[in-house]
């Protein structure tokens, strides 16, 4: 066995050990094609990363071109307060261009994280996806608005994405970048305009609930958990997708989250950049499960809503 061979094999080891999965094979399938899964494109690292914040340390602290930054920066910084006699400047400069670094070489663990995801689920990725290809109430929030990371494939039929998200809102020093971690799936119908999500999440801040929307009541105890907004005219198909069941399998993952039903896709929105391998997969596992539960329901109602659309 020769050296890349134990290398794969370790590295296949112990995402197995981590993760306890097996290693995919080397094609997939995407609808009627079959396609070869990528290789890992540019990454700053070929070992497994589970947690983004441990392994973005463990570069820091294993690779000496990192020392050698660092070394260059302090010497900047040295020269800078030497020459100029502000040592105070010199100081927060130094700092400054060490955060920098810090955050480039985070942000190359963070991309390396989602292609190993992608790669590990059969999905292609991309490192970046235009903005104008999404809609609903959070893509409309603030300014600078950008989509990285992107793990694209197909799920049970169904065209899926996750990916990160963020927006900017106030200027200057006030200005505040908001992160976010987006599942998006892609039915065959169109659905009425649907809102779930906690009285104290993602959409009681920057992002609005639409215009025009109709509050629910739910059954039992759900709206300690929930809130529930639909387009007018379509309080019955929101009652029809949102049964007892399914919200009871959304309460425990109901936390900093929303749901959003817009035309033919359903976002989930996770208000943080999910950094943690398991955390991830839980993600996924949830929001495909929830898509395959709603499939058919969506597709009975779908005479109903094109009628009621046509009338409004």
């Amino acid at each position: 066995m020769n050296e890349i061979e134990q290398k794969q094999k370790t590295n296949t080891s112990f995402l197995d050990a981590g993760r306890g999965s097996p290693t995919p094979s080397e094609t997939f399938r995407t609808g009627s094609e079959t396609r070869v899964r990528p290789e890992i494109s540019n990454a700053i690292t070929d070992d497994p990363v589970l947690d983004v914040r441990r392994a973005t340390f463990h570069y820091i602290f294993t690779h000496p071109l990192f020392y050698f930054s660092t070394f260059l920066i302090l010497l900047g910084g040295i020269a800078f307060g030497y020459y100029t006699a502000d040592y105070l400047d010199a100081v927060i400069i130094t700092l400054v261009l060490f955060f920098a670094l810090y955050a480039i070489v985070m942000k190359r663990i963070r991309d390396a994280f989602m292609e190993q995801f992608a790669k590990s689920i059969g999905y292609e990725f991309a490192l970046s996806s235009d903005v104008a290809g999404v809609d609903g109430a959070l893509f409309r929030v603030g300014h600078d608005r950008g989509i990285s990371d992107v793990a694209s494939g197909m799920n049970g039929g169904r065209p899926v994405r996750v990916f990160y998200y963020s927006y900017t809102v106030g200027e200057g020093k006030s200005a505040q970048v908001h992160p976010f971690t987006v599942f998006e799936c892609t039915f065959e119908s169109t659905m009425p305009h649907i809102m779930l999500h906690r009285p104290d999440g993602i959409f009681s801040g920057d992002v609005p609930v639409f215009s025009g929307g109709v509050d629910l009541t739910l059954e039992g105890d759900f709206n300690k958990y929930f809130s529930l907004a639909v387009e007018k005219e379509f309080e019955l198909e929101a009652y029809q997708i949102f049964t007892p069941d399914i919200m009871q399998d959304l309460i425990d993952t109901s936390k900093r989250t929303g749901f959003e039903f817009l035309h033919n896709k359903l976002y989930i929105y996770k208000d943080k950049l999910i950094e943690k391998r398991a955390e991830l997969d839980a993600l996924f596992a949830l929001s495909n499960k929830l898509c395959t539960r709603l499939e058919p329901v969506i597709k009975g109602m779908k005479g109903d809503v094109e009628a009621i659309k046509r009338l409004k």
